[in-house]
Formats: C-alpha cells, sequence, structure tokens
C-alpha cells in the first residue's frame, strides 16, 4: 500500500484528459464536492485513487438507472 507522498496527484487539466471533459467542467466537480480536491499553490490537485472513487460512484449511479428501465 502506498503512503500518502507516495499518491499520484493530478492536475485538473490531466482530469479533463482522461475523462474527455472540458477543465471547466472537472473545476465545477469539485466545487460541487462530486470530486475530492485539494489546492497546492493555485492549482487544485486530486489523488487518483479519488479519482477511481469517483469514476466507481458514476458506474453504480448507472446500473441502478438500468436496472430502473430508465
Amino acid at each position: 500500500m502506498k503512503s500518502e507522498f507516495e499518491l499520484r496527484a493530478m492536475t485538473t487539466e490531466q482530469i479533463a484528459q482522461r475523462l474527455q471533459v472540458s477543465e471547466r467542467t472537472v473545476r465545477r466537480m469539485i466545487k460541487d464536492k462530486e470530486l475530492l480536491a485539494y489546492k497546492i499553490g493555485k492549482e487544485w490537485r486530486v489523488d487518483e485513487p479519488d479519482l477511481k472513487a469517483y469514476i466507481a460512484r458514476l458506474k453504480k449511479k448507472e446500473d441502478w438507472h438500468e436496472r430502473q428501465g430508465s
């Protein structure tokens, strides 16, 4: 298991590229507390496990909608 200091922190630009959304969308997700983040200087950072947890929550939400016939 990695220590806190070994976690890979990603910028909003890197997250936007990975999710194929705009940086503005990523900043909104952070502001709305959908995505756990922290600020270093003027730049937001997200640890990779937190991004993976966000994606997992989206998948669960999608599965629920499919089961409901939406």
